[in-house]
């Protein structure tokens, strides 16, 4: 599914296929951080650098085990305000409702570590 959905949206160009790691590869499941700590150690990226743009509560719970931060996304949810609440009290950094706006909070964050 990962890399249907990667063709379908143009790209998978930008990704090898040695790059993807989805939830199946990682010992334990979201909450468990292994999914994101093994992303990093496979990129030789220090987890504190890391920003996890998450939708579920689950996904920001294990960004957020693996020391990472965290951004919670709503738009894909009908309740974007209930939503938004939930992904903050699991975590959640920030959230945002489009990536438009995700990509202005970023370049107006101080608090980015990229």
């Amino acid at each position: 599914n990962v890399f249907a959905s990667l063709d379908f949206t143009n790209l998978r160009q930008y990704f090898s296929d040695d790059r993807v790691i989805t939830g199946l590869m990682a010992p334990n499941p979201k909450p468990a951080p292994d999914l994101f700590l093994m992303a990093t150690a496979q990129t030789g990226i220090n987890p504190s650098k890391t920003l996890v743009l998450e939708d579920s509560t689950t996904g920001v719970r294990a960004g957020v085990a693996a020391g990472m931060d965290v951004w919670g996304f709503c738009g894909t949810h009908h309740d974007k305000d209930t939503h938004a609440q939930h992904l903050k009290e699991a975590g959640a950094q920030h959230v945002f409702n489009t990536m438009h706006d995700m990509a202005l909070h970023y370049i107006k964050s101080s608090a980015h570590k990229c």
